[in-house]
């Protein structure tokens, strides 16, 4: 059977859809950018609430610390600042011991500090809601990574799609996503 439309010449028609599958490249992509847009926009509402706050309540504080060279370090780096002190030759295990623990309760004081200048001013739920886009987005971020494209034409959006954004900076998932995209297309070659 051929069809005809208004621009074409007469193609031959598939016989049978059944087996059809779209890329799940660009399903992939359309959740990635659909987080990022969530971001975005919960990013901005927050900080026109923390602007709106300001006057009133300062500025919110930061949640990093000092530690030794470090002078805003915070979360898991604080445990790898402490592998490293540990690891340099003769270093008081004791005292990096202590530090450590100090350290740590300075975070964990700095966290509170945060969560009580959110509660006077109202922004628990806005904060909230702007950290759980910032998961959704990771989120996505690795499901991109992990997507094998089954068109030439999704591996290349993947790979088109990635290095618009490694212009911005490099992560983690900008690496495997296009070894997905490089290992797709060796399977359709």
């Amino acid at each position: 059977m051929a069809v005809a439309g208004p621009h074409s010449s007469a193609i031959a028609a598939p016989e049978s859809f059944e087996n059809f599958r779209p890329d799940p490249a660009f399903a992939a992509l359309d959740r990635l950018k659909a987080a990022d847009r969530a971001l975005s926009r919960s990013h901005w509402r927050l900080e026109n609430a923390e602007a709106r706050a300001r006057p009133t309540h300062g500025f919110w504080p930061s949640r990093l610390i000092a530690w030794r060279h470090y002078s805003a370090i915070g979360g898991r780096e604080i445990e790898k600042a402490r592998i490293e002190f540990l690891g340099h030759p003769g270093a008081d295990l004791v005292r990096i011991e202590e530090e450590y623990h100090d350290a740590k309760k300075r975070y964990r004081a700095a966290l509170r500090a945060g969560d009580d200048w959110d509660r006077r001013a109202g922004l628990t739920e806005v904060r909230s809601r702007a950290r759980e886009a910032g998961k959704a987005f990771r989120r996505e971020t690795r499901r991109l990574a992990q997507t094998q494209a089954t068109t030439p034409a999704g591996a290349a959006a993947m790979i088109d799609f990635v290095a618009r954004d490694m212009q911005t900076g490099d992560t983690e998932w900008h690496l495997p996503a296009l070894k997905a995209a490089a290992v797709a297309l060796r399977k359709m070659a």
